[in-house]
């Protein structure tokens, strides 16, 4: 059965990211930035006539971020050429894969079909996971490793647990714990975010180990721990993911790598170099955005994310990234109910609801106090979370479906899910709609602050030029006018509830 799930479950998620991928056709949205990077990381620039953005540059590319995720689409680009298809096809891949290792760790940690059937399907139709695994951007590379990181965990714990009753000390070998390192460095080595899923990736591994001992009986666990399994940890949690991050820049820097470290020619000097440059970038961003949100409005769905519109008559073509209200908020109803019997267990037993939470608040809460400490925090960062949300849901289900209403509310849940998706579907990948069809599916539409102050008219208005408009920047890709016309790139977002 679990085949079968799985294999049905694969194939509707690759479908969905896969068909008309191509579409809309050029560079949107970040894609100027991460495609026209990573062509040039397999191509010459007269080839790929990439635009390069940013002045400090190391071998011409942008460093704003590490360069795995870059790597991934170059691969894209390099099999099938700098085109939609090529820069699109390793998103597309990674976020079917996502789907894929949340059915495993959903099946390892609930030990139940129904429930990783149901946290996998959850993820295969969620909006922003859709929207973001079919654009070349880097967080949807971010959100696979954290779920490879969080399953070969649990595969660890589970082998942790039978050494444990043969009686085997654990020292270095831990196959499972340095593939949970090697996932979580490749997540901060595509983007520093992934450090959240890190923590609390070493969170777990402390806590279980050291809570493991103590449900022995052992005296000392925390000296115990560190005695007895101080090599893996030491191994598993930073000199693997280290190594990683690391290796992600070889190609990428082209100073000698046998060089006395303080040579400022080193490979050394150049790799700290390009740290110190992400570091500098991310601290110095005191900017706004119009489509930046704070975190703690990014599940309620406050503030999407525009990142293509066309509007030829009475014809609209968007791409929005958002979520399903229904799985967002129903999620965030079962994670709280997964945390409410974490905290009534609070034993060996609950380890399942402690990867949930825990996963869920590395990925999401840590966002919340750095909201107010940076700008340029949109709501597409949430994505990492989703996957968590769709464990909590899992959960639920399992709990439900040993009655007749459970069932009844399961289905219930899944056909309107499904029936959200099939509705916002057009506003996800560009399919032509009718204005009022359109409007339909804009759910709010506070946005007054922005009329008359930074949008000249309401695009809402009845009467639209023809235009294509990039919503990042402002650009005019085709037609004769502006449909956010004298929107400046950086302008403060609308107070309100706004879609648009």
């Amino acid at each position: 059965m679990d085949t079968l799930c799985i294999a049905v479950v694969t194939a509707i998620a690759g479908a969905l990211r896969l068909i008309r991928v191509t579409v809309p056709n050029g560079l949107i949205f970040d894609e100027l930035f991460y495609a026209g990077d990573a062509c040039l990381y397999v191509n010459t620039e007269s080839f790929c006539a990439a635009e390069v953005t940013y002045s400090e540059e190391v071998g011409e590319i942008t460093i704003v971020h590490p360069p795995l995720g870059k790597w991934l689409i170059a691969a894209g680009i390099r099999a099938f050429g700098f085109n939609e298809f090529g820069w699109r096809i390793a998103p597309v891949i990674a976020g079917t894969a996502t789907v894929v290792l949340l059915y495993l760790l959903a099946r390892r940690i609930l030990r139940s079909t129904i429930g990783a059937t149901v946290a996998s399907s959850v993820l295969a139709i969620d909006l922003l996971h859709l929207t973001m695994s079919r654009i070349a951007t880097l967080d949807v590379f971010t959100t696979l490793f954290t779920v490879a990181a969080f399953l070969f965990w649990a595969y660890d714990r589970d082998s942790l647990q039978m050494e444990d009753r043969r009686g085997k000390t654990r020292l270095l070998q831990c196959p499972w714990r340095l593939a949970a390192g090697a996932a979580a460095g490749a997540a901060i080595a595509t983007k520093w975010s992934g450090a959240f899923a890190y923590f609390g990736l070493a969170v777990l591994t402390l806590g279980t180990a050291i809570r493991s001992r103590r449900a022995r009986g052992l005296r000392g666990a925390i000296a115990g721990t560190i005695r007895e399994e101080g090599g893996s940890l030491l191994l598993s949690l930073l000199v693997v993911p280290f190594l990683v991050y690391a290796a992600s820049y070889v190609g990428r820097i082209d100073n000698p790598l046998i060089a006395a470290p303080w040579d400022p020619k080193s490979w050394v000097r150049g790799f700290l170099g390009a740290q110190r440059f992400i570091l500098d970038f991310h601290l110095s961003l005191e900017a706004v955005q119009p489509y930046q949100s704070p975190a703690w409005s990014w599940p309620l769905l406050k503030r999407p994310f525009l990142i293509f519109l066309d509007v030829s008559g009475n014809t609209y073509r968007e791409i929005l990234i958002v979520g399903n209200p229904l799985v967002w908020w129903s999620g965030l109803v079962s994670m709280a109910f997964v945390g409410l019997a974490w905290w009534r267990e609070r034993g060996t037993g609950a380890w399942p609801e402690m990867l949930i939470v825990v996963g869920f608040l590395a990925t999401y809460a840590v966002w919340v106090p750095l909201t107010g400490a940076r700008s340029f925090v949109f709501l597409y960062y949430f994505i990492a979370a989703v996957p968590f949300l769709a464990l909590a849901l899992g959960y639920a289900a399992v709990r439900l479906v040993s009655s007749r209403w459970g069932r009844v509310g399961i289905g219930v849940f899944l056909a309107g899910s499904v029936g959200a998706f099939v509705f916002f579907y057009p506003i996800l990948t560009a399919l032509p709609l009718s204005k009022d069809a359109w409007r339909s599916r804009i759910l709010f539409e506070d946005c007054n602050r922005i009329y008359g102050v930074f949008y000249p008219t309401d695009p809402l208005a009845d009467e639209r030029p023809s235009t294509r408009t990039n919503a990042v920047n402002g650009r005019v890709d085709s037609g004769t006018a502006l449909l956010i016309e004298g929107l400046p790139a950086y302008a403060p977002p609308p107070d309100g509830w706004c879609w648009i």
